[in-house]
């Protein structure tokens, strides 16, 4: 089983149960006759960060018993782990949201710790996370960061001259688990930018804290735009742990997402490339097609195999990934547009040059020590 399959596989494992599964008999017969590499699929499971999904999905259509005995182990030592994690992120998160509260702001979860307080994953130990990402009023921004950093929270990096435009680093507080991100509407250049996106935003509970969620409809336009859009240009193969989220989702909200208000907000922001191809994936990988009914890209099937190289190979996925983010900043620079001007003026030819006086050195000391720059690059 090469990667190529063990990701196809993994993918077949995640498709929701839904009587009847046409996918239970097919990897019950694959699992029992050993055709199964456990030790790839958790390779890729866990470069997806979709382990415990598995773990979940392979329950709900009763398949554990066919898992060798260590799987089983190890499967349920990281489902207590994680459990223990996600039960106090909830609760950095009900402090976030107290501490917030005092002065006026309500902010709103984004991302995973949205799924956790709304109860999208029935066993929340299944969602992997690394941060708490919320989103406060851009007017109100500093004076949050403000509060946050009195409060003692400290910066995870210096990157004090990317405020106020630009998104700013992270905040970790001693003795709370997870990194938090603070969000504002006026970092983003692309359609998660549309204040109409949060204006629809539900109150939720959050343990004598109030934060708000967005609604059906705006959180799958976030979900699928989020990895489709915003990460466009440092996409995996395939965004599988949004997916699930947007399948999750479909599963229990469907009556309450109206799909053409996605098609508008995609067609609004001038990104419908973007939802063909989320929708093309979702299909290919989740056997399922989202209500929406709309055409395939064009370069649907280029972009297929693509993946799958990404997959095959990762390091040329990098590099497929690298070329196509520098092909854009060169359209930016050269397109006469304010972004474009200030592109050219901080990437002048003394810029490259010092640059390049600055890797000198290193690549110097690696090529002395006969390594041909091997250790310059790790």
């Amino acid at each position: 089983m090469n990667r190529v399959d063990a990701f196809l596989f993994l993918a077949r494992c995640l498709v929701p149960e839904d009587p009847p599964d046409p996918h239970r008999d097919e990897l019950a017969e694959e699992i029992a006759a050993g055709r199964v590499s456990w030790e790839r699929v958790i390779e890729i499971a866990s470069e997806y960060w979709m382990t415990l999904a598995l773990y979940r999905e392979l329950g709900e259509k009763r398949l554990l018993d066919l898992l060798p005995g260590d799987l089983l182990e190890y499967f349920n030592c990281i489902h207590e782990w994680n459990s223990a994690r996600n039960r106090e992120i909830l609760e950095h998160a009900s402090e976030l949201a107290r501490l917030l509260n005092q002065i006026g702001v309500e902010p709103l979860l984004l991302k995973g710790v949205s799924h956790l307080a709304s109860g999208l994953y029935p066993d929340p130990a299944v969602r992997f996370m690394y941060d708490i990402d919320i989103l406060v009023p851009s007017d109100r921004a500093l004076e949050c960061w403000r509060l946050l950093i009195s409060s003692g929270y400290r910066a995870a990096e210096a990157r004090v001259e990317c405020m106020p435009h630009e998104p700013w680093p992270g905040l970790v507080r001693k003795g709370r688990t997870a990194e938090l991100e603070m969000h504002h509407l006026s970092e983003w250049n692309h359609m998660l930018s549309s204040p109409s996106l949060y204006v629809d935003a539900e109150p939720v509970a959050l343990g004598g804290g109030k934060a708000r969620i967005l609604s059906a409809t705006s959180h799958m336009i976030f979900t699928l735009a989020h990895s489709y859009v915003h990460h466009q240009f440092r996409l995996a193969a395939a965004p599988l742990r949004d997916l699930y989220d947007a399948t999750l989702m479909l599963r229990q909200k469907d009556s309450e997402i109206a799909w053409q208000q996605v098609i508008d907000a995609f067609e609004r922001g001038g990104r419908m490339g973007a939802l063909r191809t989320a929708c093309m994936m979702w299909r290919r990988l989740f056997s399922q097609s989202p209500p929406c009914a709309i055409d395939r890209p064009p370069w649907a099937w280029i972009y297929w195999q693509r993946s799958l190289l990404k997959i095959r190979k990762p390091r040329w996925g990098l590099v497929c990934d690298a070329l196509a983010l520098y092909a854009r900043r060169l359209r930016i620079a050269f397109s006469g547009t304010a972004e474009g001007k200030r592109m050219r003026r901080e990437f002048t030819p003394s810029v490259f040059v010092r640059k390049l006086r600055r890797a000198a050195p290193i690549w110097a000391a690696a090529n002395r020590r006969g390594d041909g720059g091997k250790s310059a690059s790790r």
